[in-house]
């Protein structure tokens, strides 16, 4: 299988998209769409993603640790490496 779907109830709900890679901003827009408290984690984030997400999400320029994840209920990777 090639594809996972899932459908999940994430209105207003802590999700953390780590890595800068491609997917980042196309799942970002997908996730703000409903309704999520989003949060980018990623060394050199880049800055298409800043301009369209500084204002509604939060950023943290650098490699993620092991607490950022904290009460995510979703986490996105979205490295470059493993797309």
């Amino acid at each position: 299988m090639e594809r996972f779907p899932a459908f999940l109830d994430l209105c207003g709900a802590r999700v953390v998209i780590a890595g800068a890679g491609p997917g980042a901003i196309a799942k970002g827009r997908l996730l703000a769409a409903a309704g999520v408290k989003l949060l980018f984690i990623g060394a050199a984030l880049p800055a298409a993603l800043t301009a369209e997400f500084g204002k509604t999400a939060g950023l943290l320029d650098r490699a993620p640790v092991q607490a950022d994840f904290i009460g995510a209920r979703l986490v996105v990777i979205a490295d470059a490496a493993r797309a």
